[in-house]
């Protein structure tokens, strides 16, 4: 499949990349607006806190990237700063959004929890705009699959290997956090504990881009490949083992929060029932 990388827009031709990646900008900052002005912040308040979020997710994200994709030489130095077109990485990104949610939260002495539940859902929104950005540039592409897999065709020729098929593990990527977002959003209202969301934004993320990460073309590079209790993983997944890890440390820190929420729910039930029983003529 071949995908134009870039639309002209009168004398002005903007990649596909940069406009996927404001889109998703755009659309998960109008979430977290609404959810935090719902939370109670005011408006002045909440356009900080969302500035704030976006400006180290950002930063973390390119400096992430630039550690691990060095400049080929000194005179490319300038490349450093070009922050549109030389890659951001996701994992730098949640540590700079980490880092601007404890900020926040110091600032307007708000918990840490609330903040990262509601930057969790629109976050996912957003890695799904990034994704296709990914799938329209040629980046994060997947192994050769053969061309009579089902999704052959669906690799992007651009860059990359213009004979062979790749697995399109952008879309993979796409669809996953799809499905985490959906997932989030729609439970936001009836979560047990704060910190629900962010933890189980760490445990999803984390285990389908572990997954993902044996389909990548990275997982092949040698340069890449780190050794863990035997078996050969891609960088990238290791750091999605840790972030699970620290998902779980999250979970194990909120333990308490999580059985008053489990007795809260069962309360609750049982007062519905009684209720209900309350209500009903007595046949006898």
């Amino acid at each position: 499949m071949i995908v134009k990388p870039y639309l002209d827009i009168g004398p002005w031709s903007l990649t596909v990349y940069t406009l996927s990646h404001a889109a998703g900008m755009l659309t998960a900052g109008a979430l977290c607006l609404r959810e935090l002005t719902r939370s109670g912040l005011s408006t002045r308040r909440a356009l900080g806190t969302l500035a704030l979020f976006l400006v180290c997710a950002q930063a973390g994200a390119h400096v992430y990237h630039v550690a691990v994709h060095p400049v080929p030489s000194p005179g490319e130095a300038h490349a450093l700063f070009d922050f549109w077109n030389r890659g951001l990485a996701l994992h730098g990104g949640l540590v700079g959004a980490g880092l601007a949610v404890f900020l926040a939260a110091a600032l307007w002495k708000r918990s840490p929890w609330q903040l990262a539940d509601i930057f969790a859902a629109p976050a996912a929104l957003a890695l799904f705009f990034f994704r296709l950005g990914c799938y329209s540039r040629g980046c994060c592409h997947g192994l050769p699959c053969g061309e009579d897999f089902f999704l052959a065709g669906w690799s992007v020729k651009l860059i990359h290997n213009v004979e062979t098929s790749l697995h399109p593990t952008q879309l993979y990527a796409a669809a996953a956090d799809l499905v985490l977002f959906a997932l989030l959003w729609a439970g936001r209202r009836r979560k047990l504990f704060e910190g629900q969301a962010v933890i189980f934004f760490l445990l999803f993320y984390s285990t389908q881009r572990f997954c993902i990460g044996f389909l990548r073309a990275s997982y092949l590079e040698a340069e890449a490949r780190l050794s863990f209790l035997a078996l050969p993983l891609a960088r990238d997944q290791l750091f999605a083992l840790a972030f699970f890890a620290l998902g779980l440390l999250l979970l194990v820190m909120r333990r308490r929060a999580l059985r008053d929420g489990l007795a809260s729910r069962r309360l609750r039930r049982k007062s519905r029932r009684a209720r209900g029983a309350a209500g009903r003529p007595d046949r006898t």
